[in-house]
């Protein structure tokens, strides 16, 4: 039920991004499903044991708190980078 949540999420961000007219990225959609199978793994070998609705509520929360620590990871190393780039860092 956590892998469903993630891919609840995912469904829930390509159908608010096809609404505003956005093109679909299939890379994002790899990434998210791959984050919700990982975290399903996860939490499979940690032993949790939930009921189906608060698994898919937690599987769905997990994904959107890693995919947006990823994502502001992501921009803080492309920052840096560009600091040293630029040679002020």
């Amino acid at each position: 039920m956590v892998f469903v949540g993630g891919v609840l999420y995912a469904l829930t961000a390509m159908s608010r991004s096809m609404l505003k007219g956005e093109s679909f990225d299939s890379s994002k959609m790899l990434k998210t499903l791959l984050i919700s199978g990982f975290l399903a793994v996860l939490n499979a070998l940690s032993g949790v044991s939930l009921s189906d609705a608060d698994a898919l509520l937690q599987g769905a929360g997990e994904t959107v708190l890693l995919d947006k620590a990823l994502k502001a990871l992501g921009s803080a190393l492309r920052e840096d980078e560009e600091r040293r780039w630029l040679g002020s860092g």
